[in-house]
């Protein structure tokens, strides 16, 4: 698990006060021209406007306009809390570094493992976070 991810763990666990951001971005597989950006939003309200404001921040960071090609869309339960969380990978044309997290969340943390993966799926690497027993 990431360092920073730990801080708000207890006993592997993600905690209730344990709202956060996770992110990384890295080429993307389908294109190295563009940008592969992966959120991870954990709360219990509002996370699809929290991602919606983060879109919009980022476009509105540039005067030219790309878009955000979305990849993956998934939603869980964070295991032993009233928390959720969503994952979404978007392919863009946005240089990463315009991009601030913390305009959009209190806790962003960049995961360096939050990637696509050559053995396995990004999906799993979710899982074993947020689904713990």
């Amino acid at each position: 698990m990431v360092k920073d991810l730990e801080k708000l763990t207890k006993k592997g666990k993600i905690m209730p006060e344990g709202r956060h951001m996770l992110y990384n971005w890295e080429t993307s597989p389908n294109d190295p021209e563009m940008v592969r950006l992966h959120i991870v939003i954990v709360d219990d309200k509002d996370r699809d406007e929290k991602l919606k404001r983060m879109v919009d921040l980022f476009s509105n960071a540039t005067i030219i306009k790309y878009p955000f090609e979305i990849i993956r869309k998934i939603e869980g339960k964070v295991h032993g809390t009233k928390y959720r969380y969503l994952f979404v990978s978007y392919d863009t044309l946005y240089n990463p570094n315009l991009i601030n997290f913390s305009k959009v969340s209190k806790n962003p943390i960049k995961d360096s493992s939050l990637k696509e993966k050559k053995k396995g799926k990004i999906e799993d690497y979710i899982e074993r976070i947020y689904s713990q027993d």
